[in-house]
């Protein structure tokens, strides 16, 4: 058993207290992109959602009103996708899973133009939140020291990373690889985990890891999919909250 974060975000940086208490290290997947960034984040995306547009399905209907493309088409083409997010993602509502599955079918441009757009329509001021809502570099460089273990998450967090070409792939992680060394001041790191951002990947990119010093991967499911260690489910903690 493990225990594990994505994004890197600052709020867990809330557990570090009981963590290191206990004595207990874990895994912490960075996607670098965001660290002292001034673009607009998926992390700030989704603080918008829920604090300036009241949750996802109010945030759905402004979304679909402001996009100038004909995304029932997008819906209508991906009903498979939209049936794996139903039976894999059973937290996530139909605004949520619609919303999703038209970004990821988009591209990067087009998406954050519609978002910025949307953020000026609600007056929300992201310059004031975006140092607030993902790690400092010294917040990476603290928990390294402290003897967790910095994985791999891909360098911008692609909404769909499974659709990326395999060349595109390569990028992500090399350049995820090249901005962790430079942060944590050690050009001669290994990493050794990996953990696929939004629970996407493909055949290619098991192919791509097994040629990597990647030795272990985690997906999104709570299922166990095959015996690869590649391939190591998860149980996300929206689920664990339900028991407590």
């Amino acid at each position: 058993t493990c225990i594990t974060f994505d994004d890197g975000l600052k709020s867990q940086l809330n557990s570090l207290k009981d963590l290191n208490k206990y004595s207990i290290k874990a895994f912490f997947f960075i996607n670098t992109e965001f660290i002292g960034s001034k673009k607009v984040s998926p992390e700030a995306i989704r603080f918008f959602i829920y604090n300036y547009c009241k949750g996802i399905k109010k945030f759905y209907k402004i979304f679909i009103h402001n996009c100038n493309f004909d995304f029932q088409k997008i819906l209508k083409n991906n009903k498979k996708k939209i049936n794996f997010y139903k039976s894999k993602y059973k937290f996530y509502n139909m605004e949520d899973i619609k919303f999703r599955v038209i970004r990821n079918k988009i591209s990067q441009k087009k998406y954050f133009s519609i978002m910025k757009k949307i953020m000026k329509i609600k007056n929300f001021k992201y310059n004031k939140l975006k140092f607030e809502l993902y790690f400092s570099k010294k917040d990476l460089i603290k928990i390294d020291k402290d003897g967790h273990l910095i994985g791999l998450h891909t360098h911008s967090h692609p909404g769909d990373f499974s659709i990326l070409n395999l060349k595109d792939q390569k990028k992500e992680l090399s350049l995820n690889i090249k901005y962790l060394k430079k942060i944590l001041k050690d050009k001669k790191r290994v990493f050794k985990s990996f953990s696929y951002p939004g629970g996407n990947y493909s055949k290619e990119t098991l192919k791509l890891l097994k040629n990597s010093s990647i030795k272990i991967a985690f997906t999104n499911s709570t299922q166990l999919v095959s015996n690869s260690i590649l391939e190591i489910p998860r149980i996300n903690h929206k689920y664990l909250l339900r028991f407590l």
